[in-house]
């Protein structure tokens, strides 16, 4: 998740930190004419003609900036951010969420429908001080956010989860722990959704775990 000039917009992509400015250019990359959303938009309206128009809307997911924790340069907004202060860091993601609703829904697309946002980081390890906080705010906007961890939801199947994670997974227990540590990623909502469908979907999750250390999958 980088702009391709040396900046990253999550840990890890790149060396340095996209600020306030890089922030604003990728959104402005996102809704450019005749690219991306619009692109999208255009291709649809041109497939309609073609083969008719469906009963619903292609939904989108948009992965959002993550704050680079520590970062004292990303810019101000009303005062110098400080993103080794947690509401700095949720300040600054309610920012662009709201800038972000706010331009779509001027853009009018025609097929398309945001569903929510994606969140890129998939360890919560710097974030477990603003993640519940950020979902919340994009359920508030009857949005859903989106993320795929990778070891700490291993970690909650196999009981080693720390708690400061557990207000996103607080849904789901299990009488037995699995033995199958092999990696592994899966799509979880962060919403309140029935607790059925989580545990549905990690049951598939652990069966396929299963099958790959049997030597089957």
């Amino acid at each position: 998740f980088k702009d391709g000039k040396g900046h990253c917009y999550a840990p890890g992509y790149e060396k340095e930190a996209a600020n306030r400015q890089d922030w604003e250019w990728l959104m402005e990359r996102q809704f450019e004419k005749d690219k991306a959303f619009s692109a999208l938009d255009q291709c649809i309206d041109q497939q309609i003609r073609e083969i008719g128009k469906p009963s619903f809307k292609h939904k989108l997911i948009v992965g959002i900036p993550a704050p680079i924790k520590g970062q004292k340069d990303w810019g101000s907004i009303g005062h110098q951010m400080d993103f080794s202060k947690p509401e700095d860091c949720i300040e600054a993601c309610k920012w662009y969420i709201d800038r972000f609703l706010d331009r779509y829904q001027k853009e009018g697309y025609k097929h398309l429908d945001l569903e929510g946002f994606y969140w890129v980081p998939e360890s919560d390890a710097p974030y477990t001080d603003i993640l519940v906080q950020v979902g919340d705010y994009i359920r508030s906007k009857n949005m859903r956010l989106f993320w795929i961890p990778t070891g700490e939801l291993l970690a909650l199947i196999t009981g080693k989860l720390t708690n400061s994670i557990s207000p996103i997974f607080n849904l789901i227990t299990f009488s037995q722990k699995p033995s199958v540590t092999s990696g592994w990623m899966l799509l979880v909502p962060l919403q309140r959704v029935p607790i059925w469908v989580l545990k549905w979907n990690l049951m598939k999750a652990l069966l396929r775990m299963q099958k790959t250390a049997n030597g089957k999958g």
